[in-house]
């Protein structure tokens, strides 16, 4: 699994590419986040675009995000999330829990949003 972190527009996006399975690289992502939580970023977004395999181990992986970006009143979101992804969400019913874009662009726009 390859991580990239970058700013767009004040929200830190995290690319995840390649394959995220318990084996691979286990920590990795939350890793990631819990640094980006650290220097202070409490806006983050998964691109999930590149992802090119997960196993269920994925789905714990990020609901440690989603808890520890939650815990420091921050707000973690989805985009572009490839067909497994989105079918593991859809299971384990964390689509009302996670909000996930269809583009990297939309997800950004929807933090200058006001919540509901």
């Amino acid at each position: 699994m390859n991580l990239d972190r970058r700013l767009v527009e004040g929200v830190t996006v995290i690319t995840v590419a390649g394959r995220m399975t318990g084996l691979d690289s286990p920590g990795q992502l939350k890793e990631l986040v819990t640094g980006a939580l650290g220097a202070g970023d409490r806006d983050i977004l998964l691109n999930l675009g590149q992802l090119s395999f997960v196993d269920s181990s994925f789905i714990g992986e990020l609901v440690s995000c989603c808890l520890a970006v939650a815990r420091l009143g921050g707000r973690l979101k989805l985009a572009c999330p490839v067909r497994r992804v989105q079918e593991l969400l859809l299971i384990t019913r964390l689509t009302t829990i996670i909000e996930s874009f269809e583009t990297e662009s939309m997800a950004v726009a929807s933090f200058r949003r006001p919540a509901h």
